[in-house]
């Protein structure tokens, strides 16, 4: 800290602020310095003028100056983080000039760009200018990386971010379209990439830069082109140059594993002589007379983490491709050899514990499988305990979180007995997702909602995702919902629930909502009860996400929906007890999500709804309520998702719902009055509304069309096929302006037909006692 604090005179600031003016970058160090080391009313002032600062539109034009001539490395934070803001919120309305020029300046400057800040803001760039407005992006980078080593490794670090922004955590960032064009731009120019990662792995001494390329390269392996992995030396080069290297070998053995999951069958013979090749190294790094437990417990953390390591690469190994090494002899050797070490390590046989029927046996076999991940587990538990800030430790979250994909894993192949797992560290688990949910918030508190794209906050949510991915895995294989409500789901719902909601909308799991489905599912009417709880922690906050367009959240609006349409087929009393400006909510989200541009949401939605007409019908207390409250509403909404053409995927859901609609008019089973203002029959209304609807919606239509469309919504109202070709021919006519001539419509053919299956609609419900009413059956009928 100065010996001297500078004095933050309030006209010197407000010069900040002018921009018809020069920036003086010495008064704006000062007062950064003064927001970093000045106390009281001297930092509160500071802290005013650069959020003002901050929030200029103009603020942009400021950085590269600052970037350029301060002094001050806070500073320069500071322009970044304008940078940032411009880039997330109003790139798409600044000059093109502006950004074109944008992208290219931090590869340049190597004061600001060796700042990690600085590369998440390029790589924000990048989202938004390639490829379309930098499609020369990918050769600029690996060209420049040619140049200096130390850019080379920056580059490589934007890369692997690039990577995983792309692939890994595209959703609920950007638009599911926008992802698959930036997937494919990357795939179709990877040629390049890995050109440049092969001439790093065979050429550099620079220990920080390889490194940096192995760990880029792992972000690579889950999707690049399969030729790059089994048609080059990569394998080999992975074994022989970096694996017996002590700097290398965990990244490398994590490539190996990546490589080792993959599940193709016409690269048998790649596979084998990587389990070879890999084998024969470890056998010079690894003697089989080690005690692997007792290795394990005296050695450091980067020993710790190889021999995890090492157990995740023959799990995943002989999981995918354990019959290739079965059935070939020259292999019994190796395989011996695995069995040395398996006395040490779990047992990748997970699919085959779920086929044992002895409990106890079974029981024992999955304490066996999972010893490894449990002994890191509760040292890590028992850490915490003594000091919960070991959760905030990078290393030791990045632990949890594998450890807990490998119970994920297990669970998966072994299905309700690993109960046993489960119970032995649920509470522990769920408590660790507190902590780390509070560690999530108070960053955020502190640092704002960009702090979750750090790597440890990454890191802390991926504990968070994968413990509900568990549950919710186990929860679905289970066999017990009994146990299952009763133990397991208390303190789930304390766990997660107020966090979900407390949480900004950026740190929200969607996994929560998933969860919550799942459980729904398998419980049915048993959680009804709760549903109120978890409807008052997750519906609103995440209505509220997702209700401003159709593109935000993907992930939380396709798991919101699944939530719904759960407690719809399960526990639909749970509806009818929420309050009505509640359900009223309830509804319109139905409506918003069946009139979704996304398929998948829109599908749901209308699914939901079918299933929500059909559910009331059997509620006769609250049902006419509803129908007097919400049936028109619900059918205007229907014909404006039927007369659009980017809904007519679903014709076939929304011809299902209206003759459910019509039939209901029809049939008599809608008792109160649709139109209270003026009472009668209530077909009668219903043909003359929905005509006075169209009208007004489609004015160039004749009288003659709509008078024949809304007959046959009647007459067809038993045959969703007809009814739905009907809505067709009318979709087809709305697109046309007919005039006074309407023969070439037929009008008067299709009335006939019309009247002709209204007849025979008739005659087959009179065969069938209870449909018709009694005075619509003529008195022969009745003799």
């Amino acid at each position: 800290m100065p010996a001297v604090m500078t004095v933050l005179a309030d006209h010197a600031a407000q010069q900040l602020l002018d921009f018809s003016q020069k920036l003086d970058i010495n008064l704006l160090d000062n007062v950064v310095n003064c927001l970093y080391h000045g106390v009281g009313t001297q930092q509160r002032m500071a802290q005013e003028v650069l959020t003002q600062l901050k929030e200029h539109p103009d603020a942009w034009t400021r950085v590269d100056t600052i970037l350029e001539f301060s002094q001050s490395m806070n500073t320069k934070y500071y322009a970044l983080q304008i940078l940032e803001t411009v880039i997330k919120t109003r790139w798409k309305i600044l000059p093109r000039n502006q950004c074109e020029g944008k992208p290219r300046c931090p590869c340049t400057n190597h004061i600001a760009f060796t700042k990690p800040f600085s590369i998440i803001n390029l790589v924000y760039i990048l989202k938004q200018e390639w490829p379309k407005h930098w499609p020369t992006f990918i050769s600029d980078i690996v060209g420049a990386s040619r140049t200096s080593e130390s850019l080379c490794q920056n580059n490589m670090i934007i890369l692997k971010l690039l990577s995983e922004e792309v692939f890994d955590f595209s959703s609920g960032q950007m638009t599911q379209v926008k992802a698959k064009h930036l997937k494919d731009s990357m795939c179709n120019e990877f040629s390049q990439i890995f050109q440049l990662c092969q001439f790093v792995m065979e050429n550099s001494q620079n220990a920080p830069l390889v490194h940096a390329t192995l760990e880029t390269l792992l972000r690579f392996l889950n999707w690049i082109p399969l030729g790059y992995i089994f048609e080059t030396k990569l394998i080999s080069t992975l074994v022989y140059k970096f694996l017996n290297v002590p700097m290398f070998r965990n990244v490398t053995l994590k490539c190996l594993t990546e490589i080792a999951g993959v599940s193709v069958s016409q690269y048998e013979e790649q596979f084998i002589n990587l389990f070879t090749l890999t084998m024969c190294q470890l056998k010079q790094m690894l003697p089989l007379n080690t005690n692997i437990r007792l290795a394990y417990s005296n050695g450091k953390d980067d020993e710790q983490n190889f021999i995890q390591n090492l157990s995740l690469f023959l799990c995943t190994f002989l999981k995918e491709h354990g019959q290739l090494i079965e059935k070939r002899p020259n292999l019994r050797e190796t395989l011996m050899e695995v069995r040395n070490l398996q006395q040490f390590l779990p047992k990748p046989v997970g699919y085959m514990i779920g086929a044992q029927t002895d409990q106890a046996v079974q029981e024992h076999i999955i304490d066996k499988y999972m010893l490894l991940p449990n002994q890191v587990w509760d040292s890590i538990i028992q850490q915490a305990t003594k000091n919960v800030d070991i959760l905030k430790d990078p290393e030791t979250v990045k632990q949890l979180g594998s450890i807990l994909k490998t119970n994920v894993r297990a669970c998966k192949a072994v299905g309700h007995p690993f109960v046993i797992q489960l119970g032995r560290i649920y509470l522990d688990m769920l408590n660790v997702y507190k902590c780390l949910s509070e560690n999530i918030s108070a960053a955020i508190q502190t640092n704002g909602e960009m702090v979750t794209k750090q790597p440890l906050i990454r890191s802390m949510r991926t504990v968070k995702r994968e413990t509900l991915k568990l549950i919710s895995g186990w929860v679905s294989r289970s066999s017990d919902p009994q146990m299952v409500g009763e133990n397991f789901v208390p303190p789930l719902l304390d766990a997660v629930l107020i966090d979900y909601q407390r949480n900004v909308p950026a740190a929200r799991e969607p996994e929560v909502l998933s969860t919550m489905a799942t459980i729904v599912n398998k419980l049915g009417g048993h959680i009804t009860g709760e549903i109120p709880q978890i409807f008052d922690a997750v519906f609103e906050c995440t209505l509220n996400m997702i209700n401003k367009d159709f593109e935000e959240y993907p992930e939380h609006r396709t798991h919101f929906f699944y939530l719904l349409q759960a407690v719809n087929s399960h526990c639909f009393p749970a509806f009818l007890a929420i309050p009505p400006a509640q359900f009223k909510l309830v509804l319109d989200s139905i409506i918003w999500a069946f009139k979704h541009t996304m398929r998948n949401v829109a599908d749901t939605g209308l699914q939901i709804l079918y299933t929500l007409l059909q559910n009331v019908t059997q509620e006769e207390a609250a049902a006419q309520s509803f129908y007097q409250t919400y049936f028109c509403d619900i059918l205007q909404h229907i014909f404006s998702v039927v007369t659009d053409t980017s809904h007519t995927a679903g014709l076939t859901m929304h011809a299902s719902i209206l003759t459910y609609m019509f039939n209901l008019v029809e049939e008599g089973k809608i008792n109160t009055q649709l139109n209270p203002s003026n009472p009668g029959n209530n077909q009668v209304f219903i043909q003359e509304y929905v005509a006075n609807l169209l009208k007004t919606a489609f004015p160039h239509l004749q009288d003659a069309q709509v008078k024949v469309f809304v007959t046959g919504l009647f007459s067809l109202n038993q045959d969703i096929a007809a009814f739905k070709e009907h809505l067709r021919d009318f979709l087809v006519q709305i697109k046309e302006f007919a005039g006074e001539d309407t023969t070439d419509l037929f009008l008067e053919e299709r009335e006939a037909s019309l009247r002709q299956a209204q007849e025979e609609k008739h005659k087959l419900q009179m065969s069938v006692p209870g449909i018709l009413n009694p005075h619509e059956i003529p008195e022969e009928m009745c003799d």
